[in-house]
Order: structure tokens, then C-alpha cells, then sequence
């Protein structure tokens, strides 16, 4: 009777660790966007070559906090982070590099909702009946999951942080995927 209550306790104890990353993960944010005229970093790869967590590590110098305690496949060094970056149409952040397109870097005074614009959120290695699986598993930009309780924790360009259900972010403006 007691092990499923444990085994609770025991995700409610990772999802508040989570959440705490993610706070610290905005917070280096804050950082890279002061020292860089307020501009996201690109998705993949900035002029420099270093991925979106590459530049906000750079404030942190703490590779775990790319890692969800609820994620099994973490490795920071093979570009599979715990946590995706919003990447997709829509109200996106950190728009990928494509040549031959404008690829001026997005500023923080062009999100006109922040409290309700994602930046990044625990990523998923699959969607239900997704063909991309093998590409997400790579890559940073990966959809939100479900990775606790059927859900995401979630950063937001105003830098708060919260839990909500991955239809609810795939069906709303956040995601725009």
C-alpha cells in the first residue's frame, strides 16, 4: 500500500528538481540576453557554432541542469538535453538557422505576451504516432512531453515557471507546433 504513494512522493520530489532547472536555466537567459543586445541564441548553432545551451552554460557552468531526474536518456555532450527549446511556427523563440532566409536573431522587446510565450520545456523523445522519433531523439528543439504525470514543467519568457498537460501545450499558442 505504501510503494505507490513513495513512488509519487518520489516523482513530485524530480519534478520539483526540474522545475528548479528550468528556473535556473532562465536566469541564464537573463544573462545571455543582456550581454547579447537582448537576442535569443538560434536553436542549432549561433555565428559562434555553440547550440542554444552552449551560450546559456557558458552563465551557469553546470551541465546537470540541462538534466530532468525524470529523463533516463541524458547526455549533454551528444546534443540530448532533458529540456527542448521552442523552435516551431508560431509565437517561436529560437527560430532555426536556414540560409538564404532572414535569420536576424528574435530581441526580447518583440514578444508581445511573455507570460504566455514558452521557451523552453521538458523535451520528449516521441509523440504518439510521431515518424520523427530517431530526429527528436537528437535534437534540442524537441516537442514538450509528458514526463511527469502526463505532463511538462514549462518556462516562459517572463521567466516563470509552471506544469501543465502536453495536449494543453501542443493545442495552445505557447508551443505553435
Amino acid at each position: 500500500m505504501l510503494l505507490p504513494a513513495l513512488q509519487q512522493a518520489r516523482e513530485k520530489a524530480r519534478q520539483a528538481v526540474c522545475m528548479s532547472n528550468l528556473k535556473q536555466i532562465g536566469i541564464g537567459f537573463m544573462f545571455y540576453l543582456q550581454d547579447y543586445g537582448e537576442s535569443f541564441p538560434f536553436v542549432l548553432y549561433t555565428e559562434g557554432g555553440d547550440r542554444w545551451f552552449d551560450c546559456i552554460n557558458v552563465y551557469l557552468d553546470n551541465e546537470s541542469m540541462f538534466h530532468c531526474p525524470t529523463d533516463p536518456d541524458f547526455t549533454f555532450s551528444s546534443k540530448h538535453i532533458s529540456y527542448g527549446y521552442n523552435s516551431c511556427n508560431g509565437p517561436r523563440i529560437g527560430f532555426p538557422y536556414e540560409p538564404g532566409i532572414d535569420n536576424t536573431f528574435m530581441r526580447l522587446s518583440q514578444v508581445t505576451m511573455p507570460s504566455s510565450t514558452l521557451i523552453v520545456a521538458d523535451g520528449t523523445s516521441e509523440l504518439e504516432g510521431d515518424q520523427n522519433y530517431n530526429i527528436y531523439k537528437l535534437l534540442s528543439y524537441r516537442p514538450p512531453g509528458n514526463r511527469h504525470s502526463g505532463g511538462a514543467n514549462v518556462l516562459f519568457v517572463d521567466w516563470h515557471v509552471e506544469w501543465a498537460l502536453q495536449s494543453e501545450i501542443l493545442n495552445s499558442e505557447w508551443w505553435g507546433y
